[in-house]
């Protein structure tokens, strides 16, 4: 359930545009750079086994969100099991999938663990900063999502010296990715 309601979260995201400032208020104003023709967007995800889960592909079932509203978008993913964004930051066949068309989205999916706490932004943060950049300098209209990602079952209280709780874990999730689309755009 989690999973589709971020799913659904990505898709809100996606529908409203990612102009700095829409993400923390609701408004009937489409943003500056809202694509016109949502029928014809290309749209690329980066990430992890988060996006290619067995039984909840996220890339799927966002496309079959896409055909069941009558949208005929172009959406592909480059993820693997394992791999965080340094990895993608680094790698020339996802540096390579960016360049390969000017795509209207591009969504970032990162390592939760990371970004829930403060003292791990080191291994997530600059990352997602190279790669917006790196997307910006292929096509400045393409819009850069960070996927908010969900805590885990037993948050981090499986590893040693942690003890936040799967609430607590996912509203740390919650408040640095707020941030981190206050920071970086």
């Amino acid at each position: 359930m989690l999973f589709r309601f971020c799913l659904l979260l990505a898709l809100l995201c996606i529908y409203c545009g990612c102009e700095k400032g829409t993400y923390s208020t609701w408004s009937s104003e489409p943003a500056k750079n809202a694509r016109s023709n949502c029928n014809s967007c290309k749209i690329l995800f980066i990430g992890s086994s988060y996006l290619s889960y067995i039984g909840n592909d996220v890339v799927d079932t966002f496309s079959e969100f896409a055909v069941a509203a009558g949208k005929q978008v172009l959406v592909e993913k480059r993820s693997i099991g394992g791999w965080h964004l340094a990895d993608h930051s680094q790698d020339a066949v996802t540096l390579e999938k960016i360049k390969e068309r000017e795509w209207d989205y591009i969504i970032l999916q990162g390592n939760a663990a990371y970004l829930s706490q403060e003292k791990w932004h080191q291994y997530i943060v600059p990352y997602i900063r190279d790669l917006r950049k790196i997307i910006k300098s292929r096509s400045r209209k393409t819009c850069v999502i960070y996927m908010m990602p969900w805590a885990y079952t037993d948050g981090l209280a499986w590893l040693p010296g942690e003890t936040d709780t799967y609430p607590q874990m996912q509203e740390n999730l919650y408040r640095e990715s707020i941030q981190l689309a206050k920071e970086i755009d």
